[in-house]
Order: structure tokens, then sequence, then C-alpha cells
């Protein structure tokens, strides 16, 4: 009785937890792998760096502040025995502001100014011969205001190197972001195909169980009619060695399981998930129905990374041809003076504005400025080292080209290489059942040999086995097809 209990708690111990495991559809499968894969997070990162870069770029249209202030002082000495000059001290300061305009015109405003106190006395004599000493003092300020501009004319022209970063860094980031969708979807198409291999094990353990258990039924009435003396131990022994035969299969098959689920513990635990196994004729169906057209190569991701590429490269080219060009700059500077004193001596005080009154004084200056280097080895090489690169990538594109074609061909071909064999397969089975069931009735009858019988469900097996590799290997390559085409 109590070993009947144990046996009885065991087994509705192992009915939970074969029961109490969840399915785990593809899509399921498929997202928790696109949150948890490194590569994939990595390849993210990759993206989030172009577009800082790409921010960056913009730093050369920065608006530059310059302030400045300091204290000054001087001695001056007259030319006058009867004038005396006291220590002068002052201060002064500037605020400039300078920026790049995506014209390539640099321009700059700001202003300055400077205050300064000066003092002394003066000595004169009166008709009664005394002495008279008169105290002076002035406090002058003078601002300025100050605009300025340069504009390239031959090398940067309408800033076409400050621009160039930025376009640059534009392509950068759609080549980054390419790159991380064909790299996401190579990724998961091996995963994925992980996922239907997994699936289809689960298939063939389904099939090998029922074979093996009509393996044991069979081998059962082998041995009632070995008992009966209606069949010789060469039968039994048969049969019981086809039994073995599909234990090792089956013991295979789990080891092959365990090895692949062991492969993705890292990122999802798939021993504690049951396959969906329905969900393999319904991708079969899919990639049954699904059209492999010729996709032309210049309409794949690929082609788009190998034509931003080489129009960076054409942007470089022209760049550094116009840095052979020398530097021709038109300039332009406006400086606006203000003056305000105010000078007492002794009791009266005088006060000027803007010199004595007059118009502001306005002080231009414009002009051409030239700078031509001689020799210029660097930027003449560097123009042929860019042509070296365009003709590279020229030839990367038609050996891409090529691969593509070739690849994408095997695969419409595969499709309906496996189409055949599955075609053969599924009449093989028809065959195989038939033939089965037909000797399975005349060894009920003692007509039949039981080697026939078990080499009959063998090749069942093993056709059935074969019926799920081309569903998976065709699965696997709409996978292929979609993965090579994006």
């Amino acid at each position: 009785m109590f070993v009947k209990n144990v046996v009885f708690f065991f087994m509705i111990v192992s009915v939970f937890f074969i029961n109490g495991k969840e399915s785990i559809k593809f899509t399921q499968y498929i997202k928790v792998l696109e949150e948890k894969l490194p590569a994939i997070q990595k390849n993210k990162l990759d993206v989030i760096a172009d577009e800082i870069a790409l921010n960056k770029s913009y730093s050369a249209y920065d608006v530059a502040l310059s302030l400045s202030g300091y204290g000054s002082g001087s001695q001056s000495y007259s030319n006058s025995s009867n004038s005396k000059n006291y220590y002068s001290p002052g201060a002064g300061g500037d605020l400039t502001v300078k920026s790049v305009l995506p014209s390539g015109t640099e321009i700059s405003a700001g202003g300055s100014v400077n205050y300064k106190f000066t003092s002394g006395e003066t000595t004169s004599t009166t008709s009664t011969g005394a002495e008279n000493k008169t105290e002076w003092s002035t406090h002058s300020l003078e601002p300025v205001i100050s605009i300025g501009l340069s504009q390239p004319i031959l090398k940067n022209w309408l800033g076409l190197a400050d621009r160039y970063a930025i376009n640059t860094a534009k392509k950068d980031l759609a080549i980054s972001k390419i790159n991380y969708e064909i790299n996401k979807k190579t990724i998961l198409t091996g995963y994925s195909k992980r996922y239907f291999e997994w699936l289809g094990l689960h298939v063939k353990l389904e099939h090998v169980g029922k074979t093996i258990k009509n393996s044991e039924l069979y081998l059962s009435r082998i041995l009632q009619k070995n008992k009966m003396g209606l069949v010789d131990i060469d039968s039994v022994e048969a049969a019981r060695y086809s039994l073995y035969q599909n234990e090792k299969k089956r013991l295979t098959i789990l080891k092959t399981i365990a090895d692949l689920e062991n492969s993705l513990s890292d990122f999802i635990d798939m021993s504690q998930f049951t396959p969906a196994t329905e969900e393999i004729d319904d991708y079969y169906k899919e990639a049954l129905g699904s059209e492999l057209n010729v996709v032309p190569f210049d309409d794949t991701d690929n082609a788009k990374i190998i034509g931003i590429s080489k129009s960076k490269i054409e942007d470089s080219l022209i760049v550094n041809k116009n840095k052979l060009l020398p530097d021709l700059n038109l300039f332009a500077n406006v400086n606006i003076p203000f003056n305000y004193t105010s000078k007492k001596t002794g009791d009266e005080t005088e006060y000027y504005y803007f010199y004595d009154n007059d118009a502001v004084n306005v002080n231009f200056k414009a002009g051409l400025t030239l700078t031509y280097p001689l020799g210029n080895l660097s930027a003449r090489n560097t123009v042929k080292e860019t042509e070296n690169l365009l003709q590279k990538i020229r030839i990367e594109y038609q050996d891409t080209l090529s691969s593509y074609n070739s690849d994408l061909k095997l695969i419409i071909h595969f499709k309906d290489y496996v189409l055949r064999n599955m075609d053969i397969g599924i009449k093989s089975l028809e065959s195989l059942t038939a033939r089965y069931d037909y000797l399975f009735e005349q060894f009920k009858k003692g007509r039949a040999d039981s080697k026939d019988i078990t080499d009959a469900e063998n090749s069942i097996l093993s056709e059935k086995m074969s019926v799920v590799d081309y569903k998976i290997n065709l699965i696997s390559n709409m996978f292929d097809y979609f993965n090579i085409v994006r």
C-alpha cells in the first residue's frame, strides 16, 4: 500500500511539472531575445553614439562669447614747469560675440569701454607776485562698438568645409541606423532558425515516442506468440533490438534539445517552456505561400549603405579638392568710438561729448586677404587617396552585387528543391504506411515476417523525421530570403 501511494505521489508531481510548463510562441521568444541579446544592445548604442556625433558636428556654428576686464594706470609728465600731473588710475573691459554662419561667414560684434581718472595742479603767479595753485581733474569714458565679418571666397566657399562635417555626421547616422536593422535582422534570423530547430526536435520526439509505444506493444505481442511457439527467438530479438534503437534515437534527440536549450540559457531558460508545436505547420504554410521574387539589389539595405558610403567619399573628394585652393577672404570691420569727458578746474566744470560735440566718429576698413600654400603636398595626396577610395567602393558594389545575386538564386532554388523532396516524402509515407498496415494484418494471420514489420515501422519513423526536416528547412529558407532582401 505504501509503495502504491509513493508511486501515485510521484505521478502527480511529474504531471504537475510537465503541465506546469508554459507554452512559448515564436513571437514571444523573439521579443525576449531582442531585448536581451548583447549584440543588439551594442548596435543600438552605436546608433546613439552617432546621434551624439551629429549634435557635436553643429559646434562649428557655436556662438563664442569672450569677456575681459582690467585695471590700468599711467604717470604722465607735463612739459610745463607750472603744471604737475598726478598718477592716473583707470579701468576697462570688452565683450565680443563671434559665430560662423552656414554660409561660412564669420561674424563678430562687441564693444569695449575705457575709464580714466586724471588729476593734477597748475601753479600761476598773480600780478602782485603771489603764487596761486589750482587743482584740476578729468573723468573720461571711451566706449567703442565694433562689428566685423570675414567671408571665404575660394577655400571653404559658402561654408563648404563647415557643412561637410555636418553632412558626414548625418550620413554616418543614416548608415548606423540601417546597420542596426541589418545586424538585428541577421542575428534574429539565426536565433529564429534555432527556435524552429528546437520546435522540430520536439515534434521528432513525439514521433519517436509514438513509435516506441508501438514497438513496446508489438514486442509484447511477439513475446506472447513466442510463448505459444508461433514465432522463434530471432523475431523476438529483432523486435527488441528495434525498440532499443528507437530508445537511442530518443536519447539523442533529448541530448540535442538540452544542448540547444543550454546555448540559450543566458538569455532565456527554454527548459522551463514547452513548444507550441502547432506553429511548425503554421509557419510551414506561410513559407509555402511566400513568393521568393528576385528583388533588385539596389532596393536592399546593403545597397543603401554602399550608396551612402559612396556619397560620403564623393563629398570628401569635393572638399579635399577645394582645400587645394588658396585662402581668399573678404573682410570688413567697423569701429564706432564714443567719448565722454568731464573736466573740473577749480570750481568750474566743463563737459565734453563726442569729441567736443562733433559727430560720432566711424572707422571702416574692408579688403581681401590671400594665403597661398606653396607645395601643399598633404592636400594633393589626400585627393589621390580619396579618388582611390572611390574606386574601391565601386568595386565593392560590384562584388556585393555578385554575391547577392548568387545567394538569392540559391535561396530561390532551394525552396523548389525542398518542395520536391517534401512531395516525395509525403508519397513515401503514404506508401510505407499502406505497406505497414498490410504487413501487420498479415502478421496477425501468421503470414508475415516480424522483421519486415519492424523495418517498415522504422522506415516510417525515418520518413516522418525527414518531413519534419523539410518543413524546418523551408521555414529557415524563408527567414534567409527576408534577411537577404531586406
